[in-house]
């Protein structure tokens, strides 16, 4: 076969060709694996008529103070062109990991890494061309003091996209301050302080129930004939008289009025009582049908003590405090005392495999605080599909209209996870379960009930 030699025209054509796509190259740069520390993993581009979503926001220089655990460089991995998605995508996590809480911070860490190897061996973010996940630790040590110092840091000095966490709501508080400052989505997980949501802050969303929905649950409890001995006209409140009993009763006030229920008797009692026995004696002879509690754990140790000696017929339903704390049914006993408490999960309930996989990889159940936490996750892996972009507004755009369920890898115990104007997950729910045989079983909403309420 006779190879035909190329005309002078066609090599100053193909030379040209040649150049041009040199040209268009320029200035793009391979995205950093993730891992390595000298790069963020972010794609930049140079090219003419490509547009940085950098400069859609301005982030702080602040040097970094506190304890966020360094692994990158100050770029913006939010600087993208419309040309190629970036390949690594970090997401800050601020949570207790030393101090007090440090067990219960590393619990919610756990179950976000768990969730982020799923995203990732799912593909990544497929809009954005398989963008994989990283987490980057920051620590708040269990206090608010560092916050600024933390997110700053996050942002200037590891580019993250976003903020999961704050686990008290004595850290959520003014985190979420710092986040709408910088324009940082930041999904609370667990915190339950009403003010967390009540700012008006654009850029903060919460998935666990806020305080009020405690007292909120109590109430729609009562109201359900047939899982007591209802229908409750009467209600008795027997609190600690604190800044969190004062709280509970007002909204357990303001939700039994909208129900139609009286409180025929309302006790708050000093702490480090010996006994509870003239606050249940009170209660007995009000003629209330029911009593809500607010209560820590030793005083709701005395209630259940006293109620059982004074032979109180009535169940006495705790605001999910100190009758759901572990160390409540080691010390509790028999009794034939009509317990109910509050929890904000219980084992068994969420949707998918999580369940079976934290338990699988950790040993034990997940708390409400991991489920939250991996839902996060999710949540933020679902935004991103949606926003189609790392642009911090759009971002916020997608979050803010989320309408995630079990097909979604929405895994909350609800059917849809949305939120309100304020950030606040429409959906999140207390569970009421009854104390039998020195167990918690759940009776309510209907369709977690596992065994008909117990009437001593």
């Amino acid at each position: 076969m006779r190879v035909q030699s190329p005309s002078l025209g066609s090599v100053f054509f193909l030379v040209v060709i040649l150049a041009l796509g040199a040209a268009g190259c320029t200035g793009i740069s391979s995205a950093a694996r993730s891992g390595d520390p000298a790069t963020n993993g972010a794609t930049t581009s140079t090219s003419q008529g490509a547009t940085s979503l950098a400069t859609s926001r301005a982030l702080p220089t602040t040097s970094h103070s506190g304890s966020a655990e360094t692994t990158g460089a100050p770029a913006d991995p939010m600087a993208t062109s419309d040309m190629r998605a970036p390949q690594l995508i970090r997401i800050g996590v601020l949570l207790p990991l030393t101090g007090d809480l440090a067990v219960k911070g590393t619990e919610c860490l756990d179950a976000m890494e768990l969730a982020v190897d799923e995203v990732n061996a799912s593909g990544g973010i497929h809009a954005l061309g398989g963008a994989r996940l990283e987490l980057v630790k920051a620590d708040s040590g269990g206090k608010a003091d560092g916050v600024e110092d933390e997110l700053e840091h996050l942002t200037s000095g590891q580019g993250v996209l976003a903020v999961l966490g704050g686990y008290q709501s004595a850290v959520a508080i003014p985190a979420g301050e710092v986040a709408e400052k910088l324009k940082l989505p930041f999904i609370v997980t667990y915190g339950a302080a009403n003010e967390i949501t009540e700012r008006d802050l654009g850029y903060l969303f919460r998935l666990s129930p806020k305080a009020e929905w405690f007292a909120r649950d109590q109430v729609q409890f009562l109201a359900n004939d047939g899982l007591i001995d209802g229908p409750v006209t009467k209600v008795a409140l027997l609190h600690e008289d604190g800044a969190f009993g004062r709280e509970t009763a007002a909204e357990q006030r303001k939700y039994l009025s909208a129900a139609g229920m009286e409180v025929v008797c309302e006790i708050a009692y000093a702490p480090d009582q010996a006994d509870l026995n003239e606050a249940l004696l009170q209660v007995k002879s009000s003629g209330a049908q029911a009593v809500l509690a607010a209560a820590y754990l030793d005083d709701a140790l005395l209630v259940v003590d006293s109620a059982a000696k004074l032979h109180l017929s009535i169940p006495i339903l705790d605001a999910g405090s100190g009758a759901a704390e572990p160390d409540f049914l080691s010390r509790v006993g028999d009794t034939g005392v009509r317990i109910f408490t509050e929890f904000e999960y219980v084992p068994g309930k969420a949707g998918g495999r999580f369940d079976e996989d934290y338990v699988d990889t950790h040993g034990s159940p997940a708390s409400a605080a991991a489920l939250y936490s991996y839902q996060a996750v999710w949540l933020l892996a679902n935004a991103l599909e949606r926003a189609d972009s790392t642009d911090g507004k759009r971002l916020r755009a997608a979050l803010a209209t989320t309408a995630m369920t079990a097909a979604d890898h929405m895994v909350l115990p609800q059917s849809l996870l949305t939120f309100d104007g304020d950030g606040q997950n429409r959906g999140a729910h207390l569970f009421v379960a009854e104390l039998q045989n020195r167990r918690w079983v759940p009776l309510w909403p209907s369709q977690s009930t596992e065994s008909p309420a117990a009437f001593p």
